[in-house]
Protein backbone atom coordinates (compact mmCIF):
# COMPACT_ATOMS: atom_id res chain seq x y z
CA UNK A 1 0.00 0.00 0.00
CA UNK A 2 1.19 3.31 -1.05
CA UNK A 3 1.07 6.18 1.75
CA UNK A 4 1.51 9.49 1.91
CA UNK A 5 5.27 9.58 2.62
CA UNK A 6 6.11 7.67 -0.23
CA UNK A 7 4.10 9.82 -2.33
CA UNK A 8 6.01 12.97 -1.98
CA UNK A 9 9.50 10.94 -3.08
CA UNK A 10 6.95 9.81 -6.51
CA UNK A 11 7.29 12.27 -9.09
CA UNK A 12 4.50 10.94 -11.22
CA UNK A 13 0.69 11.62 -11.23
CA UNK A 14 -1.41 8.32 -12.39
CA UNK A 15 -4.65 9.34 -13.76
CA UNK A 16 -7.14 7.54 -15.74
CA UNK A 17 -10.22 8.10 -18.15
CA UNK A 18 -12.27 5.26 -19.87
CA UNK A 19 -14.88 5.30 -22.45
CA UNK A 20 -16.67 4.24 -25.85
CA UNK A 21 -16.18 6.31 -28.64
CA UNK A 22 -19.18 5.49 -31.41
CA UNK A 23 -19.35 8.46 -32.91
CA UNK A 24 -16.18 9.62 -32.67
CA UNK A 25 -16.36 13.05 -30.77
CA UNK A 26 -16.27 11.67 -27.23
CA UNK A 27 -11.84 11.37 -27.58
CA UNK A 28 -11.95 15.06 -28.15
CA UNK A 29 -13.72 15.67 -24.57
CA UNK A 30 -11.25 13.33 -22.86
CA UNK A 31 -8.68 15.26 -24.44
CA UNK A 32 -10.12 18.64 -23.16
CA UNK A 33 -10.24 16.83 -19.45
CA UNK A 34 -6.75 15.23 -19.49
CA UNK A 35 -5.25 18.92 -21.03
CA UNK A 36 -6.76 20.68 -18.17
CA UNK A 37 -5.11 18.15 -15.86
CA UNK A 38 -1.48 18.41 -17.97
CA UNK A 39 -1.72 22.48 -17.95
CA UNK A 40 -1.83 22.66 -14.33
CA UNK A 41 -0.21 20.29 -12.88
CA UNK A 42 4.03 20.60 -12.33
CA UNK A 43 4.43 16.89 -11.74
CA UNK A 44 4.89 14.45 -14.01
CA UNK A 45 1.46 12.89 -15.03
CA UNK A 46 0.54 9.49 -17.05
CA UNK A 47 -3.07 9.03 -18.46
CA UNK A 48 -4.30 5.62 -18.45
CA UNK A 49 -6.90 5.82 -21.67
CA UNK A 50 -9.03 2.96 -21.48
CA UNK A 51 -10.84 2.12 -24.60
CA UNK A 52 -12.28 -0.37 -27.24
CA UNK A 53 -12.35 -0.38 -30.74
CA UNK A 54 -14.62 2.05 -31.50
CA UNK A 55 -11.19 4.85 -30.87
CA UNK A 56 -10.26 5.61 -34.06
CA UNK A 57 -6.50 5.70 -35.24
CA UNK A 58 -6.81 9.74 -35.60
CA UNK A 59 -8.28 9.75 -32.34
CA UNK A 60 -5.31 7.93 -30.90
CA UNK A 61 -2.66 10.04 -32.34
CA UNK A 62 -4.70 13.67 -31.71
CA UNK A 63 -4.90 11.74 -28.03
CA UNK A 64 -0.84 11.07 -27.86
CA UNK A 65 -0.32 14.54 -29.71
CA UNK A 66 -2.01 16.23 -26.66
CA UNK A 67 -0.16 14.76 -24.23
CA UNK A 68 3.21 15.40 -25.94
CA UNK A 69 2.73 19.24 -25.94
CA UNK A 70 2.45 19.28 -23.01
CA UNK A 71 5.22 17.20 -21.85
CA UNK A 72 3.33 14.22 -20.55
CA UNK A 73 2.95 11.08 -20.90
CA UNK A 74 -0.20 8.64 -22.23
CA UNK A 75 -0.53 5.17 -22.59
CA UNK A 76 -3.34 3.17 -24.10
CA UNK A 77 -5.35 0.12 -23.11
CA UNK A 78 -7.60 -1.83 -24.76
CA UNK A 79 -9.92 -3.35 -22.57
CA UNK A 80 -12.03 -5.62 -24.98
CA UNK A 81 -10.88 -8.71 -23.81
CA UNK A 82 -10.91 -8.38 -20.14
CA UNK A 83 -14.96 -6.52 -20.51
CA UNK A 84 -15.77 -9.87 -22.34
CA UNK A 85 -14.37 -11.98 -20.24
CA UNK A 86 -16.18 -10.42 -17.00
CA UNK A 87 -19.43 -9.86 -19.50
CA UNK A 88 -19.44 -13.26 -19.56
CA UNK A 89 -20.40 -13.71 -15.93
CA UNK A 90 -23.25 -11.58 -15.62
CA UNK A 91 -25.35 -13.33 -18.91
CA UNK A 92 -26.40 -11.86 -22.26
CA UNK A 93 -29.68 -10.97 -21.02
CA UNK A 94 -28.95 -9.10 -18.05
CA UNK A 95 -25.64 -7.68 -19.73
CA UNK A 96 -28.03 -5.78 -22.29
CA UNK A 97 -30.16 -4.60 -19.55
CA UNK A 98 -26.77 -3.21 -17.98
CA UNK A 99 -25.37 -1.75 -21.21
CA UNK A 100 -28.30 -0.10 -22.17
CA UNK A 101 -28.49 1.59 -19.06
CA UNK A 102 -25.35 2.70 -18.33
CA UNK A 103 -23.55 2.18 -22.34
CA UNK A 104 -20.15 -0.35 -22.28
CA UNK A 105 -18.15 2.86 -22.05
CA UNK A 106 -18.86 3.23 -18.06
CA UNK A 107 -18.21 0.16 -16.98
CA UNK A 108 -14.97 -0.13 -18.67
CA UNK A 109 -13.60 2.02 -15.45
CA UNK A 110 -14.86 -0.70 -13.25
CA UNK A 111 -12.20 -3.19 -15.31
CA UNK A 112 -9.29 -0.60 -13.98
CA UNK A 113 -8.06 -2.91 -10.92
CA UNK A 114 -7.27 -5.41 -13.85
CA UNK A 115 -5.97 -3.60 -16.39
CA UNK A 116 -3.59 -0.79 -14.67
CA UNK A 117 -0.76 -1.81 -13.11
CA UNK A 118 0.21 1.33 -10.95
CA UNK A 119 -0.47 1.04 -6.83
CA UNK A 120 -2.65 3.93 -7.17
CA UNK A 121 -4.77 6.40 -9.80
CA UNK A 122 -6.79 9.25 -10.21
CA UNK A 123 -10.02 8.04 -12.24
CA UNK A 124 -11.63 11.15 -14.15
CA UNK A 125 -14.84 11.40 -16.09
CA UNK A 126 -15.09 13.11 -19.17
CA UNK A 127 -16.91 16.11 -18.30
CA UNK A 128 -14.61 16.89 -15.83
CA UNK A 129 -12.44 20.17 -15.76
CA UNK A 130 -9.56 20.75 -14.11
CA UNK A 131 -8.16 24.36 -12.85
CA UNK A 132 -5.78 22.84 -9.94
CA UNK A 133 -2.38 21.06 -9.90
CA UNK A 134 -4.19 17.43 -9.42
CA UNK A 135 -0.75 16.18 -7.26
CA UNK A 136 -3.13 18.32 -4.35
CA UNK A 137 -5.35 15.47 -4.53
CA UNK A 138 -2.57 12.88 -5.70
CA UNK A 139 -0.43 13.22 -2.50
CA UNK A 140 -3.86 12.98 0.33
CA UNK A 141 -3.47 10.52 2.48
CA UNK A 142 -6.25 7.80 2.34
CA UNK A 143 -5.56 6.46 5.83
CA UNK A 144 -6.00 2.96 4.81
CA UNK A 145 -9.14 3.34 2.74
CA UNK A 146 -9.58 1.86 -0.92
CA UNK A 147 -11.17 5.32 -2.03
CA UNK A 148 -11.11 8.88 -1.85
CA UNK A 149 -13.98 10.67 -2.73
CA UNK A 150 -16.45 14.10 -2.67
CA UNK A 151 -19.92 13.58 -1.84
CA UNK A 152 -22.53 14.27 -4.60
CA UNK A 153 -24.35 17.38 -5.14
CA UNK A 154 -27.73 16.36 -3.02
CA UNK A 155 -25.71 15.05 0.13
CA UNK A 156 -24.09 18.92 -0.26
CA UNK A 157 -27.76 20.54 -0.94
CA UNK A 158 -29.10 18.49 1.60
CA UNK A 159 -25.94 19.91 4.20
CA UNK A 160 -25.86 23.39 3.20
CA UNK A 161 -29.71 24.47 2.65
CA UNK A 162 -31.29 21.22 4.75
CA UNK A 163 -33.46 20.55 1.79
CA UNK A 164 -33.61 16.84 1.78
CA UNK A 165 -33.19 14.81 -0.99
CA UNK A 166 -36.06 12.38 -3.04
CA UNK A 167 -37.60 9.73 -1.11
CA UNK A 168 -36.72 7.08 -3.78
CA UNK A 169 -32.92 8.36 -3.04
CA UNK A 170 -33.34 8.42 0.45
CA UNK A 171 -34.85 4.58 0.02
CA UNK A 172 -32.03 3.17 -2.52
CA UNK A 173 -29.12 4.17 -0.84
CA UNK A 174 -30.65 2.96 2.94
CA UNK A 175 -31.41 -0.23 1.37
CA UNK A 176 -27.82 -0.38 0.36
CA UNK A 177 -26.36 -0.11 3.34
CA UNK A 178 -25.21 4.16 2.83
CA UNK A 179 -24.98 6.25 5.73
CA UNK A 180 -27.26 9.01 5.64
CA UNK A 181 -25.06 12.10 4.47
CA UNK A 182 -22.24 9.76 2.51
CA UNK A 183 -23.61 9.18 -1.06
CA UNK A 184 -20.58 9.77 -3.62
CA UNK A 185 -20.38 11.16 -7.07
CA UNK A 186 -18.49 8.63 -8.66
CA UNK A 187 -16.64 10.95 -11.29
CA UNK A 188 -13.43 11.98 -9.64
CA UNK A 189 -12.25 8.94 -7.64
CA UNK A 190 -8.49 8.79 -5.94
CA UNK A 191 -8.36 4.85 -5.60
CA UNK A 192 -5.44 2.84 -4.00
CA UNK A 193 -5.83 -0.24 -6.96
CA UNK A 194 -3.38 -2.02 -4.41
CA UNK A 195 -6.31 -2.12 -2.04
CA UNK A 196 -8.43 -3.17 -3.96
CA UNK A 197 -7.19 -6.23 -6.22
CA UNK A 198 -6.23 -7.53 -2.39
CA UNK A 199 -9.68 -7.31 -0.77
CA UNK A 200 -12.30 -6.72 -3.99
CA UNK A 201 -13.03 -8.50 -7.48
CA UNK A 202 -14.87 -5.55 -8.70
CA UNK A 203 -16.53 -7.06 -11.66
CA UNK A 204 -17.63 -9.91 -10.34
CA UNK A 205 -18.85 -7.77 -7.37
CA UNK A 206 -20.44 -5.88 -9.65
CA UNK A 207 -22.46 -8.63 -10.92
CA UNK A 208 -23.67 -9.53 -7.64
CA UNK A 209 -24.68 -6.25 -6.69
CA UNK A 210 -26.79 -5.93 -10.34
CA UNK A 211 -28.49 -9.25 -9.24
CA UNK A 212 -29.58 -8.47 -5.96
CA UNK A 213 -30.61 -4.61 -6.37
CA UNK A 214 -31.30 -4.08 -10.17
CA UNK A 215 -34.48 -3.02 -9.41
CA UNK A 216 -33.35 -0.48 -6.53
CA UNK A 217 -30.61 1.11 -8.64
CA UNK A 218 -31.13 4.36 -9.99
CA UNK A 219 -27.47 4.99 -11.58
CA UNK A 220 -26.32 1.59 -11.41
CA UNK A 221 -22.42 2.02 -11.87
CA UNK A 222 -22.03 4.99 -9.35
CA UNK A 223 -24.56 2.95 -6.69
CA UNK A 224 -22.43 -0.26 -6.88
CA UNK A 225 -18.99 2.04 -5.96
CA UNK A 226 -21.31 3.35 -3.33
CA UNK A 227 -22.23 0.35 -2.17
CA UNK A 228 -18.78 -1.61 -2.32
CA UNK A 229 -17.42 1.30 -0.66
CA UNK A 230 -19.71 2.06 1.83
CA UNK A 231 -17.07 1.28 4.38
CA UNK A 232 -14.25 2.05 2.53
CA UNK A 233 -13.66 5.40 1.35
CA UNK A 234 -12.47 8.73 2.73
CA UNK A 235 -14.70 12.03 1.89
CA UNK A 236 -12.66 14.62 0.51
CA UNK A 237 -13.13 18.61 0.50
CA UNK A 238 -15.54 20.09 -1.88
CA UNK A 239 -13.04 21.38 -4.25
CA UNK A 240 -12.23 18.46 -5.51
CA UNK A 241 -15.36 17.46 -7.47
CA UNK A 242 -17.42 20.47 -7.27
CA UNK A 243 -21.07 19.11 -8.99
CA UNK A 244 -23.06 22.68 -7.94
CA UNK A 245 -21.12 25.04 -9.96
CA UNK A 246 -23.37 28.08 -11.32
CA UNK A 247 -22.87 31.48 -11.08
CA UNK A 248 -19.33 31.30 -10.04
CA UNK A 249 -16.75 34.19 -10.66
CA UNK A 250 -13.65 34.52 -12.72
CA UNK A 251 -11.63 34.25 -9.12
CA UNK A 252 -13.56 31.45 -7.76
CA UNK A 253 -13.05 28.81 -10.69
CA UNK A 254 -9.37 28.43 -9.84
CA UNK A 255 -7.88 25.54 -7.91
CA UNK A 256 -10.93 23.69 -8.51
CA UNK A 257 -11.72 20.54 -9.88
CA UNK A 258 -15.35 20.91 -11.49
CA UNK A 259 -17.64 18.33 -12.93
CA UNK A 260 -20.16 19.58 -15.79
CA UNK A 261 -23.51 17.63 -15.27
CA UNK A 262 -26.43 17.51 -16.83
CA UNK A 263 -25.84 19.90 -19.70
CA UNK A 264 -22.94 19.87 -21.20
CA UNK A 265 -20.38 23.05 -22.42
CA UNK A 266 -20.56 22.17 -25.84
CA UNK A 267 -24.16 21.51 -26.08
CA UNK A 268 -25.74 24.88 -24.61
CA UNK A 269 -23.62 27.52 -22.22
CA UNK A 270 -25.53 27.36 -19.08
CA UNK A 271 -22.34 28.26 -16.32
CA UNK A 272 -20.74 31.39 -16.92
CA UNK A 273 -16.66 30.71 -16.88
CA UNK A 274 -16.72 26.96 -15.66
CA UNK A 275 -17.95 26.49 -19.40
CA UNK A 276 -15.69 29.08 -20.65
CA UNK A 277 -13.19 26.05 -19.45
CA UNK A 278 -14.31 23.63 -21.68
CA UNK A 279 -13.34 25.87 -24.54
CA UNK A 280 -10.41 27.41 -23.12
CA UNK A 281 -8.34 23.60 -22.84
CA UNK A 282 -9.67 22.23 -25.59
CA UNK A 283 -6.77 25.23 -27.37
CA UNK A 284 -4.64 23.38 -25.44
CA UNK A 285 -5.15 20.29 -27.40
CA UNK A 286 -4.57 18.86 -30.62
CA UNK A 287 -8.24 19.33 -31.73
CA UNK A 288 -7.80 23.28 -31.85
CA UNK A 289 -5.00 24.73 -33.57
CA UNK A 290 -5.86 28.42 -33.69
CA UNK A 291 -8.66 30.72 -32.50
CA UNK A 292 -10.24 30.80 -35.68
CA UNK A 293 -10.52 27.42 -35.84
CA UNK A 294 -11.50 27.96 -32.28
CA UNK A 295 -14.46 29.81 -33.25
CA UNK A 296 -15.80 27.84 -35.85
CA UNK A 297 -15.78 24.74 -33.41
CA UNK A 298 -18.18 26.56 -31.17
CA UNK A 299 -20.52 27.75 -33.55
CA UNK A 300 -20.89 24.72 -34.91
CA UNK A 301 -21.26 22.88 -31.98
CA UNK A 302 -23.43 25.26 -30.02
CA UNK A 303 -25.64 26.02 -33.37
CA UNK A 304 -26.38 22.16 -33.54
CA UNK A 305 -26.64 20.85 -30.36
CA UNK A 306 -29.72 19.19 -29.03
CA UNK A 307 -31.04 22.11 -27.34
CA UNK A 308 -30.13 24.78 -30.13
CA UNK A 309 -31.12 22.92 -33.43
CA UNK A 310 -34.28 23.28 -35.25
CA UNK A 311 -36.73 20.51 -34.12
CA UNK A 312 -38.32 18.58 -36.97
CA UNK A 313 -41.32 16.33 -37.05
CA UNK A 314 -39.10 13.93 -36.94
CA UNK A 315 -37.56 15.23 -33.52
CA UNK A 316 -40.73 15.60 -32.04
CA UNK A 317 -41.79 12.15 -32.51
CA UNK A 318 -39.15 11.11 -31.21
CA UNK A 319 -38.99 13.25 -28.23
CA UNK A 320 -43.11 11.67 -27.33
CA UNK A 321 -40.84 8.20 -27.43
CA UNK A 322 -38.85 9.24 -25.15
CA UNK A 323 -41.72 10.74 -22.90
CA UNK A 324 -43.60 7.26 -23.20
CA UNK A 325 -40.21 5.78 -22.30
CA UNK A 326 -39.80 7.38 -19.25
CA UNK A 327 -42.71 7.16 -17.73
CA UNK A 328 -42.99 3.31 -18.35
CA UNK A 329 -39.26 3.42 -16.32
CA UNK A 330 -40.50 6.02 -13.93
CA UNK A 331 -39.82 5.67 -10.21
CA UNK A 332 -43.15 4.26 -9.47
CA UNK A 333 -42.73 0.98 -11.68
CA UNK A 334 -39.09 0.57 -10.29
CA UNK A 335 -40.58 0.88 -6.77
CA UNK A 336 -43.17 -2.05 -7.56
CA UNK A 337 -40.07 -3.87 -9.63
CA UNK A 338 -38.21 -3.47 -6.09
CA UNK A 339 -41.03 -4.90 -4.14
CA UNK A 340 -41.79 -8.13 -5.95
CA UNK A 341 -38.09 -8.67 -6.07
CA UNK A 342 -37.64 -8.76 -2.48
CA UNK A 343 -41.02 -10.80 -1.82
CA UNK A 344 -39.48 -12.94 -4.15
CA UNK A 345 -36.58 -13.36 -2.57
CA UNK A 346 -38.44 -13.78 0.59
CA UNK A 347 -39.92 -16.37 -0.64
CA UNK A 348 -37.35 -18.29 -1.42
CA UNK A 349 -35.36 -18.59 1.93
CA UNK A 350 -39.01 -19.85 3.45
Amino acid sequence: MIILQDLKKTDKVYVAVAFRDMNGKYARHAAVTLASVFANTTSSVCAYVLHDETLTKENRAKLAETATMHGKEIEFIDVSNAYLDNAKQIGKAKLEIVERTLGKGMLYRLLMDRVITASRVIYLDCDILVTRDISDLWQIDLEGKAIGCVRDFDEWEKIETGRPITQRMAKSRHFFGIKQGEYFNSGVLLMDLDIIRSHYNVAKDFVKFFNKYGAWSLLADQDFLNYIFRNDKKLLDKSFNITQNLNLSKKEVCDKIFHTLLAKPYEIYTRENVDDLYWHYLTKTSYCASQDELISIMCHELGAGRYTHRHSSACVKRLLGNLVKNIKESHLLLDIRAYYAIKKEKEAKL
